[in-house]
Order: structure tokens, then sequence, then C-alpha cells
């Protein structure tokens, strides 16, 4: 009973929402004006050539007959009937279709015929309008009124006594009128004399791809609207918007959730022991690091280690295709086919070059609420800075882009290309690192002729992490840490001094196998009793000689582990 009257609750506010507005069906326009036009009000769409005004009105009428049953009329001046249903079947709509069953009618007349038909001569406009129940009215476009006067004074005078003849019928009037290039700003009278106006744009783009096109809302009288100029882009069903989220959009969308904390592996070895156990989950983790220093297989490790756990995880790349990253992950040992022939990984690669950020952060969301990952990895967030050439707008973009993966609870891993090798983190100029829980970064040295990788770790949140820099290698397995950069110095600045005391495997090795050598010894029956001291000696000794080694090369945290014990003392 209460999921019925759930139901019956959400319909309501549906047909109240109809009732009150006139939608257009246009995939996020709708979302920008509230739910619609208000009910009888006029609308003006005015743009450039090319920009895509003709075919927002003609949507609005096809949405309205086809989805929401509200019959519609175009008037047109300029292309016959026949012009425009095959103009418009392309994108799937059937105008001819909806003719014949009355819920649409395409008039081609002259302008004169149409300001006859509201000067009381010959209503003929009124006449199909009544005829039909016709609740909505293209006129494509006002412009050509000004064959019948150039007078501005009469010109108004046309347009009020349409709109007005209109609106006493309970029509939702849309004026298609052609913007001269030029300033922005411009205003005509048509736009005073509307309820509501929208302004289409198309421009050049700067990465030199195809145009940008966007739509703004310049007015709309007694009800809100979201302003600000929105991109959209014409697909094979029509135009659809892809409007700027806010923070407020986001919260709407992902309730509140209260999480307990808990640490996944990162499943690099050698890490997780330097950063409490792993990632905390949820949080946002940024990987910085010079291209070729690790990045890519850093994450193929985190994702393999959630996934083995059972986690649903999401890769969006900007740099690698599906079958690429897939590929590589097998060379490396890490099977991610099975995962993702299971769907427990999700992949998506879209290339930088031309990209709507808008339309991204609302795939991104769509995906989220339909899959409910547990983790991502963004390879790389920098990649931004290609499609964004603003810098205030890449950054509410990736405050924005953190809101969301925040809200929806998932552990995050940011790859982030860094433009040295070494240096301050940045991305393409700009510094996110503030917003992560965690930074790792990973930087490249020339020591002796050979480049070595180093990872340090520069932030974890909640973790007494380790302040020590670690030199790490790519083998078949993957990544893996090594020894403490014993002996050098300036390694993040880009100025490595000293000597790199990198030997912990020449010296460990050999100790170890004394040691088990000793032990073989001990166990011969033929050692004199002063013999056997002396090799307990020598055992005790090359113990000793061990520890204090793998302690001074990073590998036991023997000091750390007393001093949290409160003996400091037996450190000294």
């Amino acid at each position: 009973m209460r999921d019925h009257e759930t139901k019956t609750g959400a319909q309501k506010v549906r047909d109240d929402l109809l009732a009150r507005r006139m939608p257009t069906g246009i995939k996020g326009l709708d979302h920008l004006l509230s739910g619609g036009i208000n009910r009888s009000n006029s609308l003006l769409i005015e743009g450039p050539p090319g920009s895509g005004k003709s075919t927002v009105g003609v949507q609005i009428l096809h949405h309205g007959a086809k989805i929401y049953n509200e019959p519609g009329i175009l008037v047109a001046f300029e292309e016959f009937p026949t012009q425009i249903y095959q103009e418009y079947a392309d994108y799937g709509f059937d105008l001819a279709a909806l003719e014949k069953e009355n819920r649409l009618r395409v008039i081609w007349t002259d302008p004169r015929k149409v300001v006859e038909s509201f000067s009381g001569k010959d209503d003929l406009i009124g006449r199909i309008v009544d005829d039909m129940g016709a609740k909505r009215l293209v006129i494509d476009s006002v412009s050509h009124f000004k064959r019948v006067t150039n007078k501005e004074s009469e010109l108004r005078e046309i347009l009020h006594r349409i709109l007005n003849n209109l609106k006493i019928k309970g029509v939702n009037t849309i004026l298609v009128k052609e913007l001269d290039p030029g300033p922005g700003q411009s205003v005509s009278f048509e736009e005073y004399a509307v309820d509501a106006s929208i302004r289409l744009t198309n421009q050049p783009s700067s990465s030199a791809v195809e145009n940008e096109r966007g739509i703004q809302i310049r007015k709309t009288r007694g009800q809100k609207h979201i302003s600000g100029v929105h991109p959209f882009e014409f697909q094979t069903d029509g135009i659809q918007v892809f409007p700027h989220l806010r923070p407020v959009d986001i919260e709407k969308v992902f309730a509140p959730k209260c999480f307990i904390p808990t640490r996944i592996p990162t499943e690099v070895p050698g890490l997780d022991t330097l950063i409490g156990g792993g990632f905390e989950t949820p949080s946002l983790n940024m990987l910085v690091g010079y291209s070729g220093t690790g990045k890519t297989t850093f994450g193929r490790h985190f994702l393999h280690s959630n996934l083995s756990s059972g986690k649903r995880a999401f890769h969006l790349s900007f740099q690698e295709t599906e079958e690429r990253f897939l590929g590589a992950s097998d060379s490396f040992g890490l099977d991610l086919k099975a995962y993702r022939e299971k769907e427990q990984l999700d992949y998506k690669y879209i290339s930088p070059v031309g990209l709507i950020p808008e339309k991204l952060v609302q795939d991104l969301t769509l995906r989220i609420l339909r899959n409910h990952y547990d983790c991502m990895v963004i390879d790389s967030i920098s990649d931004l800075g290609t499609s964004i050439d603003d810098s205030q707008r890449l950054r509410e973009m990736v405050h924005l882009l953190v809101l969301l993966l925040r809200r929806a609870g998932i552990t995050t891993l940011a790859l982030n290309e860094s433009a040295e090798i070494s240096g301050a983190l940045s991305t393409s100029g700009l510094d996110f690192s503030y917003l992560a829980d965690s930074v790792i970064q990973l930087s490249l040295a020339e020591i002796n002729g050979k480049v070595h990788r180093f990872l340090a770790i520069m932030k974890m949140v909640g973790t007494d992490h380790s302040k020590d820099l670690h030199e790490f290698l790519i083998t078949s397995r993957g990544m893996e840490l090594r020894s403490k950069a014993t002996g050098l110095s300036g390694i993040l600045s880009g100025n490595t001094a000293g000597r790199f005391e990198a030997v912990a495997g020449h010296v460990l090795e050999p100790l170890t196998e004394s040691t088990q050598a000793l032990g073989k010894v001990l166990d011969s029956r033929e050692l004199t009793p002063k013999d056997r001291e002396k090799v307990i000696s020598a055992r005790e000794k090359l113990g000793l000689a061990d520890i204090v080694l793998r302690e001074h090369f990073g590998i036991t945290h023997f000091s750390k582990f007393v001093q949290e014990l409160g003996g400091e003392e037996l450190v000294d």
C-alpha cells in the first residue's frame, strides 16, 4: 500500500507540473526551465545561422504531440512541408504520420496571410487551432514579418496581436528569430514582447574541432530558471542540452550517508605498511607523477585489490582504450579481463579532444546511480585541461567532480600528470592536491647514469604515514617498493645529490645465506663445545646486523614501534 501511495504521489506531482508548465521534452532543457514554460506563455528562440533554433522549435512541437499528446502547429515561411518532413526524419521525427493523426499541422504560407489571420479579416490560424485543439504553435521565423512592414512600431503591433490572440486560446506560442552575427548582448523588441526567451550560440572551438554550441535562458516571466550558457549537441534523436550542474543539483541526487571507514590495500608490495594498511574508504586519493613513472600501473594494482575483494569498480580513461588497458594488465599478471566479463569492472574511454565536461559529469552521475561503484580510477584528471582552457572553469569542474564522488561514497584514485619529472605538485598549472585525502608523488631521478623511480607520501589524512622516500621498480609483476632513498637528497626538487645506498638486496641476501649456513653447521655433531660457542656468537652478530640493516633500509620500523611504546630511551 505504501508503494502504491508513493507512486500515486509522484504521479500527482508530475500532473501538477504539467498543468502549470509546457515541457519542451528536450533532454536537459526542462531542467534549466524548472520543468518547462508556463502554460499560455510565449517563447522566443533566437540565434545565428546554423545554431539549431529551428530544430529546437520543431523538437518542442514533435515531443509535445508524441510524448504529451498536445497537438501543435508549425507555420513556415521558407521550406515546403515535404522538405521539413525529410529534414527531421533523420532525427526519427515522423511529422507526416503525426499530421495524418491530426496531432500536428505544417502550414507553409506567406507572412501577409498570417498577419491578416490575426487582423480579423480571415482567422485561418485561429480556426486551425480550434479544430485541432492545438496547445503549441511555432512561427519560423518572425524575421519574415519585415516583408510586410519595416516600421518597428507596426512590427510591434503585429507581434502583440498574434501573442495576445494565442494566449487567450491557451496556446504556447514559440517564435523563431534569426539573429545577425555580432555582439551577443543586443536585445530585440521581440525579446521584450515575449514571456520567455532563449538564445543559441554557435562559435568556433578553441581546440579547432567542431563548433561549440550553447543555449542560454535569458528570461522567463513568472517562473525560475537556471542562467548561464550551457552546451548542447545534435544527436541521432535530436538536440540534447548538458546543463552546468551545481553543487545543489548533486546534493539532491545523492543524499548524505554515514560510512564506516575501513582500509583498502593498494596491492603494491611494500606500500600498504607505510600508509596504515591502504586507502581509507571512502576517500579521494591523488597520485601525481611525470609520464612513465608508473601511475597507470599503480591504478591497475588498486583496481585489482578492490575487485578481488568483491567490490564494483569503474575505470575512466582519457588515454588508453579498453583493449590496450586490459592487455597491459595481463602482462603484469593482473587478470582484469575476468572481472570485466563478469561486469564487476566497468570501463570507459573518452578522448579529451572536443570533450564536453558537462556531458562527462552527467554521464558519470547516471553510471554511478545505475551501477553503485565502490571504487574508481580516473586516468588522468589533468586531461580535463585539454578540454577546458579556462582555469576558473576547470577548477569549478574538478570541485564538482570531487563533490559527486564524495557524496556517492566512492573510494577514488585520481591520476594526475605532472609537467615536471620531479618538483611541485601541479595539474595543468593548477594544484588540486588540497582536495585529496591522500597525495602520493612519483618522481624520476638520474643516479650514476641510470634512471631510478621514487615514491613519496606527501599527504595522508588521519594516518601517521611514512615520511621516507622509497625507490620502486616496475617489473613483470607490476609495481614493487624497494629500499629507502638513503644517502640521497634533493630528489623532489630535481637536484639529486649524494650517494644512493640502494644495496639492501646485495647485503641482506648474503647475510641471510650466511645465517642459514651457520645454522646447518650447528646441526653437525662434530663441533667441539668451544667451536659451537663461536658459531653461535657469529650467528647472533649476523642476526643483529640483519636487524640494523633492515631498519636502515626501511624494511622494518623497529625504532618507530619502540617510540610508540614509550621507550625512546631504548632507541638512544
